[in-house]
């Protein structure tokens, strides 16, 4: 069974495909107007993916395709009671931190 990811990716090649086989010359652009985001909010859904904090700070084609392709987030494991709580004394909101200030930041 494919993971979520996996799914998405073969999706979204697939519908590539067949659209460029229908037409050759034309050039299908998955940004700005294009984007799976624009497309939802078009008919009032949200579309949305989980994600790494960390990779959201240090991978920039990550980030960019996050914040272009969806308008809801979710935290991976950021926000799971291990990462909150990591000892009985001791509580980390780093992870799930940067995940909320990235989505303000997007308008997510």
């Amino acid at each position: 069974m494919p993971t979520r990811r996996e799914f998405l990716l073969t999706s979204s090649l697939a519908a590539l495909a067949a659209r460029a086989q229908t037409d050759a010359a034309s050039r299908v652009d998955i940004w700005g107007p294009g984007s799976l985001r624009s497309h939802a909010e078009a008919h009032g859904l949200l579309v949305g993916c989980a994600v790494v904090p960390e990779r959201l700070q240090s991978d920039t084609q990550y980030a960019a395709t996050v914040a272009a392709q969806a308008n809801l987030l979710v935290a991976e494991n950021a926000m799971k009671w291990g990462a909150l709580r990591p000892a009985p004394d001791k509580f980390d909101f780093t992870g799930a931190d940067r995940v909320l200030a990235f989505a303000q930041a997007h308008n997510q």
